[in-house]
C-alpha cells in the first residue's frame, strides 16, 4: 500500500490537481542528477527555471512540485536532483531540444558546468493500464 502512496504522489507532482484523465501525458521521464563539485542546488535550480520555456515549446513538461532527496535506502544511484517530466512524445521532445539553438549556445554550457552527466541517470516511462514483459501483459495493480 506504501508503494502505491508514492506512485499516486508521484503523478499528482506531475498532473497537478486536475483529474489524471485530463492532463496526464503518455509518457514520464525521471531526470536523476548529481551535481558536480562546486555546483549548488540553487545554481541547478535557477537553470531549469531558464530552460523550462525552451522544454515546454517541444511538449516537455517538468513536475510542478520540488522533489528534494532526502535518502536513497538502496540502490547504487548518486543523486542531488531529481525531476519528474511529462510528454506525449519523448523522442520528438528530446530532438526538438538538442535542436534548439537558444539552449544549445546559451543552457548547455551552463548544465554542463553544473551537472556530472557522467553518473546521470534518465528513465523513460509510459503510463499505462498494462505492462509488456517479454511473456505477454501484466494488468497494472
Amino acid at each position: 500500500m506504501k508503494l502505491k502512496a508514492l506512485v499516486t504522489a508521484l503523478l499528482m507532482s506531475v498532473v497537478g490537481t486536475a483529474s489524471l484523465a485530463e492532463k496526464a501525458k503518455s509518457f514520464v521521464v525521471l531526470d536523476i542528477l548529481p551535481l558536480k563539485d562546486g555546483a549548488t542546488l540553487e545554481q541547478a535550480y535557477d537553470y531549469f527555471k531558464g530552460v523550462e520555456p525552451i522544454f515546454a515549446k517541444y511538449d516537455f513538461h517538468r513536475s510542478d512540485a520540488a522533489l528534494e532527496v532526502l535518502s536513497i535506502p538502496r540502490g547504487p544511484v548518486t543523486t542531488d536532483v531529481v525531476n519528474l517530466w511529462a510528454t506525449d512524445n519523448p523522442q520528438a521532445a528530446f530532438d526538438g531540444i538538442f535542436a534548439d539553438k537558444d539552449y544549445l549556445e546559451n543552457h548547455v554550457p551552463l548544465r554542463d558546468s553544473i551537472f556530472d552527466l557522467q553518473a546521470a541517470t534518465i528513465i523513460v516511462t509510459k503510463r499505462g493500464d498494462t505492462i509488456t514483459t517479454p511473456t505477454g501483459k501484466v494488468t497494472h495493480p
